[in-house]
């Protein structure tokens, strides 16, 4: 029916753990994908130490991180036991697992059942997003600009460019704050922390004053709030500036990135930095943004058809990235005249109302005077079409596309993992051999050092994706590649990427202390550790246009997300640019050997440097940065020259 991976109790499930007698080098969360890829493989898999059980999906997109799980001796101990159990009981009782009269297991069946609910909370997302969150929104930062600015306002194309990007960035830092609150990787359940200042206690401020029938939403919220006052934008500007800066006393360490950048260096020119300035510079009035918040949060029950609580963790990441990537190639307009929604050849368009009247044509929908609204530059109202593979396709065309040459890198690397393993195994017999004399012998963990090459060797997978959009190939090779890292690993319980992975940890726990923040450190697993590496070494991304850079972004740092590290420095593999368009024969332009071409190796030689780093404290983070900015500078009259 299923494996079933049973450890002594409390025994560490992501990592080795030396009170297991039997099996203390293994780590239970990576055999775990070893075993599910199997040929012969069930369809489920449980990983217990008695106290925690975990289900493993064979189908899931990341083997390694997908799973469910229930602390056992945490249900008993709640103030609804038996409640807490029945989820226990339901879902790892033999019969989940058995076929029934009806055809599939119950499991299987609440699998899919999951899936088609996150696919319609998906589209009605997406078409809200679009007609109703993002226009919200738009239409507070305008009426903010007029208010500040009065009948001097200038709301021209680039004006109205600069609302656009500096909402979807807005709209960007919601999505990520939800979808990790949701997940439990910020903080929220510390009552008197962290959660009296995150969006989760935001957001039901709001649901309370809107109250739960949806016909009744708009008319409450507009009693509610004034179109004057800023209170919630301050609220959630003080809750930016946490995530971007960190505050040890509501424990939560310092993240930025750039997504939530508060104050970015005046020279500093990059769209993330003009956006931040705008979002500093500017503010959406009460009332605008309880409402667009609100059909953000919350959904209706299709139950009971009372509002509640979207639960934001039943969406896969690129899901999220999917109901805003529709957004991506239309722009912000402010309705000149009366404007009317009528059906055009392809789609809905905008036009003048007038005009729509002498034509006599059938008007869906009306768009007063100063009315904000989306649109696109063939006057279409709506998305033609999709904006992303599906994910079957999605999932064969990386596994028949990455695997063949992730198997090869891997093979290659074999011989000299044994290498390694075998010498490390004579070190500590020879520390064995020293401490029966009294002596401390040399650490085997140095043995590490010597094959460091080795951890450089197995990173050496690029995967490119050059239209990507929201990153959804890309958060899919992640997850892949790390799932067949780790599978291949599994066979060397001793490694130097092993080791590597503790030096970051190490070095994460380091920077809390220096910090003030707790975090579990069961929690820096080696799983999402080698995550941090893969993305941060292995994945690249160019797209036309700027804003779908920064979604990809966002996408892949929920996906690769660790608590307590900083969101890792993308900037030096995910470009805003045109892949159709290039210099494809160098050396026409650039003659190896001449100062230009060594400016050129330069650069490259600063890239590699920046890839090398784990990003694991706000430290290396700014040299990140550093090495990037500088190795830019030698390759920028190269650039010009070929622009």
């Amino acid at each position: 029916l299923a494996f079933c991976s049973a450890y002594v109790w409390d025994r560490a499930l992501d990592g080795r753990d030396g009170k297991d007698t039997q099996t203390p080098d293994e780590n239970p969360g990576a055999i775990v994908v070893s075993l599910l890829d199997r040929e012969d493989a069930p369809d489920w898999a449980i990983v217990t130490n008695g106290k925690t059980w975990r289900l493993y999906s064979r189908s899931a997109h990341s083997r390694a991180t997908n799973y469910y799980e229930v602390d056992l001796e945490e249900a008993l101990a709640s103030p609804s036991p038996s409640e807490a159990f029945r989820y226990f009981w339901l879902i790892f009782r033999s019969q989940a697992f058995e076929a029934t009269a009806g055809g599939q297991p119950f499991l299987n069946r609440l699998l899919e059942g999951s899936a088609q609910y996150a696919k319609e909370l998906e589209e009605r997302l997406k078409n809200r997003a679009f007609e109703e969150i993002f226009p919200k929104f738009a239409e507070g930062f305008i009426a903010h600009i007029r208010a500040s600015e009065g009948s001097a306002a200038q709301l021209d194309s680039e004006r109205l460019s600069q609302v656009f990007e500096g909402t979807l960035t807005f709209l960007y830092r919601l999505l990520f704050l939800l979808y990790a609150e949701a997940r439990g990787l910020l903080p929220v359940k510390e009552e008197r922390g962290y959660h009296g200042f995150s969006l989760t206690n935001v957001g039901a401020d709001i649901a309370t004053r809107a109250g739960n029938i949806e016909s009744e939403r708009e008319a409450r919220l507009e009693k509610a709030y004034s179109t004057k006052s800023t209170e919630l934008y301050d609220r959630l500007a003080l809750l930016f500036e946490v995530i971007d800066r960190g505050e040890a006393s509501l424990n939560v360490p310092l993240y930025n990135g750039g997504l939530f950048s508060t104050q970015p260096p005046a020279d500093d020119a990059s769209p993330e930095a003009a956006n931040a300035l705008f979002l500093a510079s500017h503010k959406i009035p009460d009332r605008y943004l309880a409402m667009g918040l609100d059909l953000l949060a919350r959904d209706v029950d299709r139950k009971t058809q009372a509002l509640v609580p979207i639960d934001y963790k039943s969406l896969g990441v690129r899901q999220l990235g999917s109901v805003y990537e529709g957004i991506l190639e239309f722009k912000v307009r402010v309705a000149l005249e009366p404007m009317a929604v009528v059906k055009g050849k392809k789609t809905d368009e905008v036009i003048p109302r007038r005009d729509a009247e002498e034509k006599k044509l059938r008007i869906k929908a009306s768009l007063a005077k100063g009315a904000v609204y989306l649109e696109n530059d063939k006057r279409e109202r709506k998305a033609t079409g999709s904006y992303y593979t599906p994910d079957y396709i999605v999932k064969y065309i990386v596994e028949h596309t990455v695997g063949p040459v992730l198997d090869e890198k891997l093979e290659r690397l074999r011989e000299g993992l044994r290498e390694a393993q075998r010498k490390h195994s004579e070190a500590v017999q020879r520390q064995k051999a020293f401490q029966k004399q009294g002596m401390a012998g040399d650490d085997p963990e140095k043995v590490a050092n010597t094959y460091r090459h080795l951890v450089d060797q197995l990173f050496d997978v690029r995967v490119l994706d050059p239209a990507m959009g929201s990153g959804h190939f890309l958060v899919e090779a992640v997850d892949y590649i790390t799932d067949h890292m780790l599978k291949f690993l599994n066979a060397f319980p001793w490694n130097p990427v092993v080791a590597e992975l503790r030096r970051t940890r190490e070095s994460i726990m380091g920077e809390m202390e220096r910090q003030g923040v707790t975090v579990d450190p069961a929690r820096l697993t080696d799983v999402n550790l080698l995550k941090r590496h893969v993305l941060k070494r292995c994945i690249y991304g160019v797209d036309l246009n700027p804003m779908a850079v920064e979604l990809a972004k966002v996408s892949l740092w929920l996906d690769s997300f660790t608590l307590g590290a900083p969101l890792s420095f993308l900037d030096h593999h995910l470009k805003h640019g045109n892949s159709l368009i290039g210099v494809w024969d160098m050396e026409k332009y650039i003659a190896p050997g001449s100062i230009r071409w060594q400016d050129f190796m330069r650069t490259l030689a600063g890239m590699v440097e920046v890839s090398r780093l784990t990003d694991s404290t706000a430290m290396e983070i700014k040299e990140s940065n550093r090495l990037f900015e500088e190795s830019q500078k030698w390759v920028l009259p190269t650039k010009q020259r070929l622009n």
